[in-house]
């Protein structure tokens, strides 16, 4: 009886409604916090974490393609060995070191990449030391410097290339979560806010009815504080969705394709140098060439709608070209492409060379 007379008068229905928007809105309140805490969350992951994982990785990928071609270069200087490749090579190798640690610090408490960083450590340890067994043997006139070089850069193709390309892509997975991070807490407060709102709107026709008063100004102004929330909400979602999506098209992916670039690139060098010591693979070789570019580069027309960021044809450089969005970057991809060019046809001499047995071994 005592509920009945507290839902039943007009009093006790205007009370019950009061408490029912309050409520509310302290539910609307609280899930867009929640919301809001989290797209904050999902940006500061993205700029202290995941976007800078990202980046690391792919200069430990570019420093160790390096290293694995200046190793090379220096094993075929001979006695005396080119001591300036020898340092290009250690100042890569203690590079990518002092990256792997970097990427490392930032990647967070991810088990699983702070697991293929230790492999990626243990296996530059292997690699340095089956490279100066191989420099050590080689500068001695001692037999089996080439296999032992073959076998230190098989370290890196087969040992940890793999292991940051896994980083890389678990770096990418993370990427897409924050950036899709607080949907659902935010559809979540839409939806309570939309259900407040109608409360809200509920209980102005309620008192419409009961006190003949057209509008409630407390009423009112709850409910148009809730949709400007709600609204002000979104459109911090959307504003943020759209910085992280240029972000990733315009920033990381462009990293990480450059990164691919530089080590197909540094690998195609490092077999061409091992075929001077008979342990290349030249079809290894012809299919790198094809994956940076599958098209004649010495064409004039190529070259000029490259200029324009236009480059048709498969291959990372010409993908590069089309991904360029600025007239600056649109130059630096044309005259990559050049520079390729001259190099592939300098390359292709040599191996002529080799072929009719005009360099010695």
């Amino acid at each position: 009886m005592a509920s009945r007379g507290f839902t039943g008068s007009t009093p006790a229905r205007f009370r019950l409604t009061s408490l029912i928007s309050l409520a509310a809105i302290v539910a609307t309140a609280v899930a867009a916090l929640v919301a809001a805490q989290q797209l904050t969350e999902a940006s500061d992951r993205v700029n202290e974490s995941t976007g800078p994982v990202l980046v690391a990785t792919q200069d430990v990928f570019a420093s160790i393609a390096e290293a694995d071609a200046a190793s090379a270069a220096v094993f075929l200087s001979g006695t005396p060995e080119d001591r300036e490749q020898r340092r290009l090579y250690e100042l890569a190798l203690e590079r990518s070191s002092a990256q792997v640690q970097e990427v490392s610090r930032l990647v967070g408490d991810d088990d699983a990449t702070h697991g293929s960083l230790k492999e990626i450590s243990a296996d530059l340890t292997t690699y340095s030391g089956l490279v100066e067994a191989a420099r050590v043997a080689n500068t001695q006139g001692v037999l089996g410097g080439p296999q032992t070089l073959t076998e230190a850069i098989g370290v890196v193709q087969e040992g940890i290339v793999p292991q940051v390309a896994d980083i890389t892509a678990r770096t990418q997975e993370r990427l897409d979560e924050d950036i899709d991070s607080g949907r659902t807490a935010l559809l979540v407060a839409g939806l309570i806010g939309i259900i407040a709102i109608g409360i809200l709107v509920a209980g102005q026709v309620l008192l419409t009815r009961r006190t003949n008063r057209l509008f409630n100004i407390p009423l009112v102004v709850a409910t148009g504080l809730l949709i400007a929330m709600l609204v002000v909400l979104l459109s911090s979602w959307v504003r943020q969705q759209q910085a992280l999506e240029d972000a990733r098209d315009g920033g990381y992916d462009s990293i990480a394709l450059t990164a691919e670039i530089q080590n197909t690139a540094f690998r195609y060098k490092t077999l061409e140098s091992l075929a001077l010591i008979a342990t290349g693979d030249p079809a290894e070789q012809a299919a790198l060439a094809e994956q940076l570019a599958a098209v004649d580069l010495g064409s004039e027309a190529l070259i000029a709608e490259a200029r324009v960021g236009n480059a048709t044809g498969d291959g990372l450089l010409l993908e590069a070209n089309r991904a360029a969005d600025s007239t600056r970057e649109q130059a630096a991809t044309a005259e990559m492409l050049t520079r390729w060019d001259r190099y592939l046809n300098t390359s292709q001499d040599i191996q002529l060379a080799l072929d009719a047995g005009e360099l010695a071994t």
